[in-house]
């Protein structure tokens, strides 16, 4: 099966920052993968002006491959929308540069997205030296004056309301129609959260299939760049962003503006590294930016976040 078909069913989008660590075996999982489609495909690698020799790697070793070098780094998100806006093919799947995919990987999310009005689905991926599941269902909750996600299992596929933006299928006139990954939440995080449960209030459908397995196997690049309380204070700016950006539930604005200041004193009161207060502060510069995308938004909605939200009185 060629790579490189004048019409590809599907396409592969690998966003990659300083992965030649895991490049060679991940990039070989991927291939086989999308073999065993049976289907025409592109595998795409965007390099995010890495300073490792990962891009020499993927010419040398994968010259299938097509490596688009941008310049300069523009964070993850960006990388992604690039890949997704040069992909052919009408589905486009998601792959991190530090997985390890089975081969029914891709398989099992085509079959996925066959289902009605599907947008999105999200695939399991596993800690490489535990063994232990590190991303599965996740669906939206309230927390703390915010939405959150609560992680599930399941053995066969469901309905869900978040995707791994790492490890999943979207549907690639969809994706860039929504404009991508919002810029708000760079340098990371909740982006693919986001995307999501927009799609969701657009009334579009997200699946989870356990069935599409990925070993991940090393660390995150934002975590090497950040550290890992940089990254939670993120996280948390991140949230609140997208709780802003999302909700539109009258009764659960009125919690949120009572919750939310509770959390934070609470979270000030606890020392450390407040990572929720510290969130807070630095997602208040950006309310001006989130209400114009909250208005660009708000007429595509048509459900209620109590529609999508389990046990929203919780």
């Amino acid at each position: 099966m060629t790579a490189y078909p004048e019409s590809p069913a599907f396409s592969v989008v690998v966003p990659n920052w300083n992965g030649e660590a895991y490049l060679r075996r991940g990039l070989g999982s991927l291939f086989l993968s999308a073999r065993s489609a049976g289907r025409p495909f592109e595998i795409i690698v965007v390099d995010d002006a890495s300073d490792d020799q990962g891009p020499a790697l993927v010419e040398r070793e994968y010259p299938a491959a097509r490596l688009i070098r941008q310049p300069e780094n523009r964070g993850f998100g960006e990388t992604v929308n690039e890949g997704v806006r040069q992909a052919r093919g009408p589905i486009v799947v998601l792959a991190n540069n530090d997985l390890i995919v089975r081969e029914e990987f891709i398989p099992r999310l085509l079959e996925a997205m066959e289902g009605e009005r599907v947008f999105a689905a999200s695939a399991l991926t596993v800690d490489w030296d535990r063994g232990e599941p590190n991303h599965v269902e996740m669906f939206a909750v309230w927390r703390e004056g915010l939405i959150a996600q609560q992680y599930a299992h399941h053995e066969s596929a469901c309905e869900t309301v978040f995707v791994q933006g790492g490890a999943c299928a979207i549907r690639r006139d969809e994706f860039l129609a929504m404009g991508g990954f919002s810029p708000l939440f760079a340098p990371g995080y909740w982006e693919d959260y986001d995307l999501a449960y927009w799609a969701r209030k657009k009334g579009w459908r997200v699946l989870y299939e356990p069935r599409a397995v990925a070993n991940h196997l090393g660390k995150a690049s934002l975590a090497a760049r950040y550290g890992r309380d940089e990254l939670e204070i993120l996280r948390r700016r991140n949230q609140v962003l997208f709780t802003w950006l999302n909700l539109t539930d009258g009764r659960l604005w009125a919690r949120h503006l009572v919750e939310l200041p509770a959390a934070v004193a609470s979270d000030l009161a606890r020392g450390e590294n407040s990572p929720l207060a510290k969130g807070f502060v630095r997602a208040l510069p950006k309310i001006p930016a989130a209400l114009r995308e909250r208005r660009r938004r708000r007429p595509t909605f048509r459900l209620r976040d109590s529609e999508i939200l389990r046990s929203p009185r919780a």
